[in-house]
């Protein structure tokens, strides 16, 4: 019997990979994440489902915090935005 592979996305929002590849595997919360970042935790949330997309103010926050670059926050979305939206 075959089983279902789940499909990731190729391109996923870059909500989902601040998510899974960062705040899950550091234990961050929504509300620490707003705080560090100056911004409301509703943006947060909305970020994480997919529904704000990460402009450059976003992006400077996140790489200062995160340790990334604005490249590559701002890399992501621009592969969402081309490959990812359905």
């Amino acid at each position: 019997m075959k089983t279902k592979k789940s499909k990731k996305p190729k391109h996923p929002h870059p909500g989902l990979i601040l998510l899974h590849e960062f705040m899950l595997p550091y234990d961050m919360s929504e509300s620490w994440l707003a705080i560090e970042l100056d911004i409301p935790e509703r943006i947060i949330k909305k970020i994480i489902a997919g529904h704000h997309d990460i402009d450059i103010k976003i992006a400077q926050q996140l790489s200062s915090v995160m340790g990334t670059n604005n490249k590559f926050w701002l890399g992501l979305q621009a592969d969402y935005d081309k490959k990812g939206k359905k």
